[in-house]
């Protein structure tokens, strides 16, 4: 057996340990497991980009997750680019199952981006309209006319408006 079908096998091995973990939801054991995996720098490309797709799919913070995206991306095109299709039949069809894997992570990091938008838009107006209402109450307890401008007094026809004068130093 030559040096890279031991490496081959070695890491499909480390590789097949850690998908039933993510399918299981054991994603902490899963996520170490795959973390261990890139650390090696002997990781041949095939298997860091099956890993960071893993990764991307089980790591619950979007961000971290949209960062393995991009990775196994770059690792993708330029693989393709080494071995264009048609280089052999097993390459073509392992790049076409990546590809694949890699649009699917897309599609879901982008309808969870999404999701936690319109949650974030949902929480801020939630929070605009409480503000409002504490405003209003706060108002309605004064039961006090309150005016920003003079030009608010005068279209309200306020009919005493305090006058506060400003003591200003005489100059010298």
């Amino acid at each position: 057996m030559n040096e890279a079908t031991i490496i081959n096998e070695r890491f499909s091995k480390a590789l097949d340990e850690a998908i039933p973990l993510f399918d299981s939801c054991q994603t902490d054991e899963c996520l170490a497991l795959g973390r261990d995996i890139l650390k090696d720098i002997g990781c041949p490309r095939y298997h860091r980009m099956k890993t960071l797709v893993l990764l991307g799919s089980v790591i619950g913070d979007w961000n971290e997750a949209n960062g393995c995206r991009p990775d196994a991306d770059v690792l993708w095109r330029t693989t393709q680019n080494r071995f264009p299709e048609s280089f052999d039949e097993a390459t073509d069809e392992h790049m076409r199952e990546i590809r694949e894997e890699l649009d699917s992570l897309t599609e879901v990091l982008d309808k969870k981006e999404l999701e936690e938008l319109e949650a974030q838009k949902a929480q801020e107006a939630v929070e605009i309209e409480k503000e409002q209402q504490a405003i209003q109450d706060a108002e309605d307890r004064d039961g006090a006319e309150h005016f920003n401008t003079i030009e608010d007094v005068e279209e309200e026809g306020a009919s005493q408006v305090p006058i506060i004068t400003v003591d200003t130093p005489a100059e010298p």
